[in-house]
């Protein structure tokens, strides 16, 4: 898997934190890398997945670190 965050290699542990996520949290860190706009009723259609799925998948890519949000709920995006 391509991306670690910063927190991880600085910790030595960059595998660790991404061998933590399971595949659909690692689908949606790529759908976001790709379209760091996207809401999650976007990445849900576009993964095929529910709403709900999504913001818990969020959540976790936020706690871990991965992600954060950057702007307002309306105009804001991801930043990794």
């Amino acid at each position: 898997y391509s991306f670690v965050p910063e927190w991880a290699i600085a910790l030595g542990r960059p595998n660790d934190a991404v061998d933590s996520l399971n595949s659909t949290q690692k689908r949606v860190l790529d759908y976001l890398r790709s379209a760091p706009s996207a809401t999650s009723d976007d990445v849900a259609k576009a993964l095929g997945i529910s709403t709900s799925s999504v913001r818990k998948i969020f959540m976790k890519l936020k706690s871990l670190g991965f992600i954060k949000r950057a702007g307002s709920k309306r105009d804001g995006r991801w930043t990794f």
